[in-house]
């Protein structure tokens, strides 16, 4: 008597499969643009922590770019010319490991090393941009020039 019949039980059944089935699409759609932020935040964090450590440690650093073609990651280094060391806590970041669908789609640079962004002490750099684009097409650019590094969302 104070149970519910099999009519009442299928409706709630169709009723929460039409809520997930409306939700779903949009999640997928809402954690793409949340990974591409969020890997476009963490690059440009990482270049300006590259620009702060040439300029505190007096040593040029560099941000090594690879494009999806070539490996989808970038990594930091300390003294390219000389040593090449990858810059401890920063290390290499693979973009498919760390956010998944986002992939670097091109790099420009202002110098004749494709895929390297230098920092000079003195806190300027040399010019480029660094597109990123995630499953569904959606693209963040981020722009370096001087020294200054800004996302264009």
């Amino acid at each position: 008597e104070r149970g519910h019949t099999l009519v009442e039980m299928i409706v709630v059944v169709a009723i929460v499969g039409l809520i997930v089935g409306i939700g779903l699409p949009n999640l997928s759609f809402w954690l793409a643009q949340y990974r591409l932020r969020a890997a476009a935040i963490s690059l440009t964090n990482h270049l300006n922590a590259a620009r702060l450590l040439a300029i505190f440690k007096g040593v040029t650093h560099q941000a090594q770019i690879a494009t999806v073609d070539k490996g989808n990651y970038y990594q930091i280094v300390a003294d390219p010319d000389e040593a090449d060391i990858v810059v401890r806590g920063i290390g290499r970041i693979v973009m498919d490991k760390e956010f998944i669908g986002v992939s670097i789609v091109t790099v420009k640079t202002s110098n004749d090393k494709p895929g390297r962004i230098s920092f000079f002490p003195r806190g300027t750099s040399n010019s480029g941009s660094i597109l990123l684009e995630n499953t569904r097409k959606a693209r963040v650019e981020i722009v370096i020039s001087n020294g200054r590094v800004r996302a264009k969302f």
